[in-house]
């Protein structure tokens, strides 16, 4: 997430390897900065305290973190036990924004 206010970009890897980041910060260096005005003015910040813990929860972890960062909510390790909850969640949710897209469509 980049935070044009602060000029902060927040990566996030939900295993937390190295190279994983490294192609983020670059990625986003090469592309994101110059598009948004912002070439060389972006510090980088690696988020650390989300780590993946099985081999099918990438996607949930990213969508949490994400939603932390926007909504300035802090982290705790309790948002572990309730993966399945946050997965029926953001289902829930992505449906939703179908359902209204599919009504605007019907117009």
């Amino acid at each position: 997430m980049l935070d044009k206010r602060t000029q902060v970009c927040y990566t996030f890897d939900p295993l937390q390897l190295k190279a994983n980041l490294a192609t983020v910060k670059s990625s986003v260096q090469n592309v994101i900065e110059p598009q948004v005005g912002m070439q060389n003015k972006v510090t980088y910040k690696e988020i650390d305290w989300c780590k993946q813990r099985d081999n099918r929860s990438c996607g949930v972890w990213c969508l949490v973190v994400l939603e932390l960062l926007l909504s300035e909510s802090p982290w705790a390790d309790s948002l572990y036990k309730v993966q399945p909850y946050l997965r029926m969640r953001y289902l829930y949710k992505a449906i939703a924004v179908q359902e209204t897209e599919v009504a605007h469509d019907e117009d």
